[in-house]
């Protein structure tokens, strides 16, 4: 027996090395021999096979008993639930679980040994047998959680989190905020199936959880479990797999938590370390379509009434990805008008501001996305437009747009740029440089030298800094993200080590190009696009913006505000002939400038820049027309009789509406213009 036992435990320490793990994986024998021992172990495979009983996770190896035969069987179940947790989704890849199986023979070989159909089966479902046996009832009706149990439910929940996540890294899933917009390009006659009963349940636990119902209890419990180690100080381990278990199968099926208010409840006492997952929890739990679009009756009362403003650190002062996925959960919630005032309480209108430069847009992609994300969703509302249609929220959607926009079309202009080659200077003060050092700062993201004070110790470094310089590094911590009140106590300290990065002098014809307009302070375009977004997302973002302005100027109340803000019509105007613009959102942009175009000081620039892509574009959208003549009709009839001068463009644009087949129908407009 012992020597039985201490070969369980040498599979164990050998699968933690990666190196070791091809040989074991490939022995059927090792593997069969570790799959009959979790099925043996397991309360919950209904293997009828071969007969189990429940193992007992109290009182095993006290008393003497530490050799009995529970205690053995014990050794023997847990032994190896580590061996498989280790090997992961390898198993599955060499040992695949098909529709073979069955009609192959238990032992049945095909030239070289085979598990056994029994095993082969336990293996296909081996994340639900494992969920389900994981007792949450126990757990949580229990006074102290024991080792044991905590090890074994630890366990269980690696085994179901690695099933998801190497499904989600397979299938590539991307998932943030829900926008609900018609999908551009797909017929409106053609809609997916979709899912409905068991096909809600992620098909690696159908098996055993035969309706979704069954898979919300369990959820359900095991956030009770959450909750009961939160209160009580123990299993943060525990915490930790459960919520990223969760994670993954929220990701897969958002639907199986049952009320994403038992979810967020758990904030208001869950500490920092657990931020990042249930965050992710929460976003995703609200994600779903159906969700989405349920009545009134049917939302969450008590999410609606809940209070949000503690959710303001979460969203401004957080780590990157906790801000990524509460305001991908504060999107999900923004087709709904009844949460309103939940998203106001929580502060997310203070965050969304202007952009400091071009910089900040790539590095921070993934926030900015996930705010527009919002921001669609809610301007969908007219009722919202009195809190969006602010000058923060605006500057914002200026940058957004501008920066989108640059990014996207530069794909029709040539390659990209070179990626910057940064010099990093590092200078020292010692104990003997007493304040003021002689650095101005100026307080950005990242901060920068603005300036050098002569005589002291800064302007007698060995390596001078120069204005520009930025500031990345203090004491070895990262400080391009952090606050001036974050940072400013690193510098009583000493040694006093500071980083700066510098960026080399830029070639002269770019110099050239930044001067011809002064109000620009762009930074090179950063090559390495894939560690922030894709063209694909940087798309995204430019429609979302889109769509979100045209929400807005629909209301000609709206106007002033963005117009207040040139550059988006400049923006607009300079983005309507581009290639990138599908037709779909082609339509939304004049749609929007026609709305804009009832001002009467810029309605002749918006005709005038419309008219000129009609008249020049080889085949025109007959679907633009409407919006042409509108403008026109309003830039006309808007005029006095003797502020009318002949317009070349207008008659050239007449010229090439009248030479469509389609022209009847605008005739009625013709003659009124």
């Amino acid at each position: 027996t012992y020597v039985n036992v201490y070969g369980y435990l040498l599979v164990a320490t050998f699968s933690k090395h990666e190196k070791l793990r091809p040989g074991f994986v490939t022995d059927a024998t090792i593997v069969n021999e570790l799959l009959s021992g979790c099925r043996r172990g397991s309360s919950a495979s209904g293997d009828d096979l071969e007969p189990s009983v429940p193992i007992q996770l109290d009182n095993i190896g006290k008393g003497g008993a530490m050799w009995s035969g529970k205690s053995v069987a014990l050794s023997k179940y847990l032994l190896s639930m580590v061996s498989l947790t280790n090997f992961a989704e390898t198993i599955r890849e060499v040992w695949r679980t098909d529709d073979e199986v069955k009609t192959k023979e238990e032992g049945e070989t095909d030239g070289r040994p085979n598990l056994t159909l029994s095993n082969r089966i336990f293996m296909k479902k081996l994340s639900a047998v494992c969920l389900k046996d994981l007792d949450a009832q126990a757990i949580v009706g229990s006074h102290t959680l024991t080792e044991t149990q905590e090890f074994s439910a630890l366990l269980k929940i690696i085994v179901v989190h690695n099933t998801f996540v190497a499904r989600i890294d397979f299938e590539s899933i991307k998932r943030g905020g829900e926008v609900k917009v018609e999908k551009i390009g797909v017929s409106a006659h053609f809609q997916p199936p979709k899912p409905q009963g068991i096909d809600l349940v992620p098909k690696e636990l159908r098996i055993v959880f035969k309706s979704l119902k069954q898979l919300q209890a369990k959820c359900e419990g095991l956030l009770e479990v959450v909750e009961q180690c939160l209160d009580t100080n123990r299993g943060h381990k525990l915490i930790t797999a459960i919520l990223e278990c969760l994670c993954g199968l929220t990701y897969i099926s958002p639907l199986t938590i049952l009320d994403p208010h038992s979810v967020y409840r758990i904030f208001d006492k869950a500490p920092e370390w657990t931020h990042q997952a249930l965050s992710c929890l929460f976003c995703n739990s609200l994600s779903d379509e159906e969700r989405i679009e349920k009545t009134p009756e049917q939302e969450s009362g008590e999410l609606i009434t809940a209070e949000s403003d503690y959710l303001f650190p979460l969203i401004s002062s957080s780590p990157l990805v906790t801000r990524k996925h509460m305001l991908g959960a504060l999107a999900n919630l923004g087709p709904r008008p009844r949460f309103l005032s939940f998203i106001n309480g929580s502060g997310v209108f203070r965050v969304i501001k202007p952009l400091p430069n071009r910089s900040y847009f790539v590095e921070h992609f993934g926030l900015i996305l996930e705010c527009m994300r919002l921001l669609t969703n809610m301007t969908c509302h007219e009722e919202t437009h009195e809190d969006i249609a602010k000058e923060g929220v605006i500057g914002f959607l200026r940058d957004v747009l501008r920066h989108s926009a640059k990014q996207i079309l530069y794909d029709l202009k040539g390659p990209p740029a070179p990626p910057i080659q940064y010099h990093f200077v590092t200078v020292t003060f010692e104990e003997n440089n007493v304040p003021p050092l002689g650095l101005r700062i100026r307080w950005e993201v990242p901060p920068y030298v603005s300036e050098v004070l002569p005589d002291t110790p800064a302007a007698r470094l060995e390596t001078p800094l120069m204005d520009g310089d930025e500031l990345v590094e203090v004491n070895g911590t990262d400080v391009t993200e952090m606050e001036q009140s974050e940072i400013e106590p690193f510098f009583e300290t000493r040694p006093l080590t500071l980083v700066f990065r510098r960026t080399p002098d830029v070639a002269p014809q770019a110099q050239e190009l930044a001067l011809q307009d002064p109000n620009m302070t762009d930074v090179p375009r950063i090559n390495k696009l894939d560690t922030y977004g894709d063209p694909d997302q940087y798309l995204e973002c430019f429609n979302l913006c889109l769509i979100t302005l045209h929400n807005l100027a629909v209301n000609h109340r709206n106007h002033s505000v963005i117009l207040a803000e040139p550059k988006i019509l400049d923006t607009m105007l300079e983005v309507i002939a581009s290639e990138v613009l599908s037709p779909s959102l082609r339509r939304i942009s004049f749609s929007m400038l026609t709305c804009l175009a009832q001002q009467r000081d810029i309605s002749g620039r918006i005709f005038r820049d419309m008219a000129e892509y009609f008249r020049s574009c080889e085949k025109g959208d007959p679907s633009l027309q409407k919006y042409i003549m509108l403008c026109a009709n309003l830039f006309y009839t808007s005029m006095k009789p003797e502020e009318v001068e002949p317009d070349t463009g207008m008659l050239m644009f007449v010229g090439r509406l009248a030479a469509l087949e389609t022209a009847a129908s605008s005739n009625e407009a013709l003659i009124e213009v």
